[in-house]
């Protein structure tokens, strides 16, 4: 369901930080759960096995495993920017504020689609 090469187009070669928007908008696109989607990244080594680790200490935190956010919307939009925006605010390689300007939000809501969950 995510082939190799999917999953490198989506989310990089190598990741320390992956973001629930990204997870969500995988799982809209994929219709795979975003807990098999960072199983796969893990498979992968597109992220470590402490960032896998982290995720999962927050899938039960907050009890995705009963109730998982996100869903199933069959089709893809057109948000490559989008997501390029929140990867380099999650990577840490652009700051917070300045990926609010870019998509032209406000810090707040741009906080609330950058919540880091591994």
């Amino acid at each position: 369901l995510l082939p190799k090469d999917v999953m490198r187009e989506e989310l990089g070669k190598h990741r320390s930080k992956i973001t629930e928007w990204e997870l969500k908008k995988l799982k809209g696109i994929y219709g795979v759960s975003m807990q098999a989607i960072m199983a796969r990244a893990r498979h992968l080594n597109i992220i470590s096995e402490n960032t896998y680790r982290s995720f999962n200490i927050y899938v039960n935190k907050n009890r995705w495993r009963q109730n998982e956010p996100g869903t199933y919307a069959g089709k893809e939009e057109a948000n490559r920017f989008k997501q390029l925006v929140i990867s380099a605010a999650a990577e840490k390689i652009i700051s917070f504020s300045k990926g609010a300007e870019l998509l032209n939000i406000s810090l707040a809501d741009f906080e609330k689609k950058v919540r880091i969950v591994s």
